[in-house]
């Protein structure tokens, strides 16, 4: 039986080319859509498909270090400051004018370290 763990962890809204996006900068994922509702829903697919594959493939662990977490028995999201550090695609999502921030929540499976 795999044990889980709830995470809270960032999630940006905003517009490019008329296009609606969700961003969730500590897994370096986002989903689209002509709307908001849209672009979560598109979110929520690609959390799916990542959680399912990197769980299935054994490659969690090294995923999540690679985007700056901390990988123990509890699963720790990096720090604002390393996302800057790591993730320029969070610099450019900082930058639209109508930036939107919210918090998801999102099961993981613990990973023994």
């Amino acid at each position: 039986m795999t044990n889980i763990q709830k995470l809270k962890l960032d999630v940006f809204y905003f517009e490019e080319d008329g296009i609606k996006f969700s961003f969730v900068p500590s897994l370096n994922l986002c989903g689209y859509g002509k709307t908001k509702r849209e672009s979560i829903k598109s979110l929520k697919i690609v959390l799916d498909v990542y959680l399912e594959y990197t769980v299935k493939n054994d490659t969690m662990k090294e995923d999540l270090r690679k985007f700056g977490w901390k990988v123990n028995v509890n699963l720790s999201p990096p720090t604002f400051k390393t996302l800057l550090k790591k993730n320029k695609s969070l610099i450019n999502v900082l930058c639209h004018e109508r930036l939107e921030k919210s918090i998801i929540e999102l099961a993981l499976p613990t990973i023994l370290a």
